[in-house]
């Protein structure tokens, strides 16, 4: 088993190398720049965690994410994960998601950890949690994906 990663650099180093024939912008897309993420950790054949920003631009009349942005994050989690997991480009054909309790711009950050639900030949399942500054489950996600 291959050493947990616990650094923005040292993922995204491992994300470039696992990614390095899929062509530029399949790595990691502008919308994560977008959506001011930091990866935080990655545990191989397991998890990617990632924080996010808060940004006002993103939120919503009562000053929570919107919940469009959330299901971005997700997305934005679910795909560097499925690189890492498998070197290959994959597509989603799933993306549901379960809010629970807003996440507030007040808050200045939340967290995403993505985790592998099953992985075959064709598809890779995962799911994943987004919790608020204070640790606090804010919403839930699952992703089918498939590889291309």
């Amino acid at each position: 088993m291959q050493e947990k990663i616990n650094s923005h650099e040292g993922i995204l180093k491992k994300l470039e190398s696992m990614g390095r024939n899929l062509g530029e912008g399949f790595v990691l897309p502008p919308c994560f720049e977008t959506l001011s993420g930091m990866f935080t950790e990655y545990v191989p054949d397991t998890s990617l965690s990632c924080r996010f920003m808060h940004e006002k631009k993103l939120a919503n009349p009562a000053g929570s994410l919107q919940g469009g942005f959330l299901m971005a994050a997700f997305d934005n989690v679910f795909g560097p994960f499925s690189i890492l997991e498998s070197g290959r480009a994959a597509v989603s054909l799933e993306l549901n998601g379960t809010f629970l309790r807003p996440l507030m711009v007040r808050d200045v950050s939340f967290d995403i950890r993505v985790s592998l639900v099953e992985k075959s030949a064709r598809f890779l399942v995962m799911e994943a949690e987004a919790r608020d500054s204070r640790m606090r489950l804010a919403a839930k996600a699952h992703s089918r994906m498939f590889f291309l």
